[in-house]
């Protein structure tokens, strides 16, 4: 499981990374939004299932993204709940990116994914790997 995990975080952090570079990219218009949404998907994704693999740490089986969100909140592996919240609603509409407003919103809530994910994360679960 160990060289799994590591695995994982690896890929993690990587996904991060090429979020954080679509956020910086300059300038700013319609093709770098649409792909910071894609990235701020996959990282999105990669993110709740590093809590869902923590949680399976503690003998706790979480199988959705709510769920791993408040044991993260739970055991003070998460800081903001409501930020993770946010962004988990974030991504459940990133396949209604059609429409400017949903998109407008979603890439601000993506902006900011990577600043919280990698305090929270980086300082509260990667001990337990």
């Amino acid at each position: 499981m160990a060289v799994r995990i590591d695995a994982d975080i690896k890929i993690l952090r990587r996904a991060i990374q090429t979020l954080k570079e679509a956020v910086q990219t300059q300038p700013f218009n319609l093709i770098v939004r649409d792909a910071t949404i894609q990235r701020f998907e996959y990282s999105f994704e990669l993110s709740w299932k590093a809590l869902q693999a923590a949680a399976e740490l503690f003998g706790v089986i979480c199988n959705s993204p709510r769920e791993a969100i408040q044991f993260g909140f739970k055991v003070n592996l998460i800081l903001d709940s409501d930020a993770w919240f946010e962004a988990m609603k974030a991504r459940s509409e990133t396949s209604h990116v059609y429409n400017e407003d949903v998109a407008r919103r979603v890439y601000d809530v993506a902006s900011k994914f990577p600043e919280f994910r990698n305090r929270e994360i980086r300082k509260n679960v990667k001990p337990l790997f």
